[in-house]
């Protein structure tokens, strides 16, 4: 019952992370984000209506793709670390 609900959530917020990433990937300004979204609801509304809710839940305001981008460099920077230490040891040796 609660199912399907949960994974329209879940797929927006890969959604919202995957496009944050590229937001970030083109050094582009945070609040691209508000305007990606219009566009997507805009094309949604157009293209098929009846799938057009699963759109607006989509998380891009400022805010939200700001943090996103801080959690996307956070884990970058944990696993160039840990790769980083790895090497260490192997160029000792």
């Amino acid at each position: 019952m609660f199912t399907k609900p949960i994974q329209d959530l879940e797929t927006a917020t890969e959604v919202s992370l995957k496009i944050s990433r590229m937001i970030a990937k083109r050094s582009r300004p945070f609040n691209d984000g508000d305007f990606l979204k219009q566009c997507i609801e805009i094309a949604a509304k157009k293209m098929c209506p009846e799938a057009a809710k699963k759109f607006e839940k989509i998380q891009l305001n400022r805010m939200t793709t700001q943090r996103r981008i801080m959690s996307l460099s956070g884990n970058i920077t944990d696993v160039f670390i840990e790769v980083c230490i790895v090497y260490c040891y192997y160029y000792i040796a």
